[in-house]
């Protein structure tokens, strides 16, 4: 089972690697329960494979 703080962890290394948009402020700060998490723009979906 994956707690809160893992999942936010998560989404920090996605936005790190360029999987996800960083539209929560500097890197490694974490994003907060109104955070809209996305895909990069120029990610597709056939790169997450």
């Amino acid at each position: 089972m994956l707690r809160e703080t893992n999942v936010k962890d998560i989404c920090v290394e996605l936005a790190t690697s360029g999987k996800v948009e960083n539209t929560w402020g500097k890197h490694p700060r974490k994003h907060n329960d109104q955070t809209i998490i996305k895909l990069a723009s120029d990610q597709s979906l056939s790169g997450l494979n």
